[in-house]
């Protein structure tokens, strides 16, 4: 079982959580024949980016009550 532990955000953290989100990065793709190739690599990427910084893995939930 995995321990599971609440950390509130401050100010700052969620300033840059909003500035993450506001940048969408699109890059042309001229030959769909490797879509599959590319899909493998990107998923293989961010897994192992994952298994390197598991902090970045998680959810963050707006708390009703204050709204942060």
């Amino acid at each position: 079982m995995i321990a599971t532990k609440e950390l509130h955000l401050s100010v700052i953290d969620q300033t840059v959580y909003r500035q993450y989100i506001k940048h969408l990065l699109i890059f042309p793709f001229p030959d769909i024949s490797y879509a599959d190739d590319v899909l493998h690599a990107l998923r293989g990427g961010l897994s192992l980016a994952l298994h390197h910084y598991p902090f970045l893995v998680g959810t963050l939930k707006a708390d009703p009550s204050t709204g942060s």
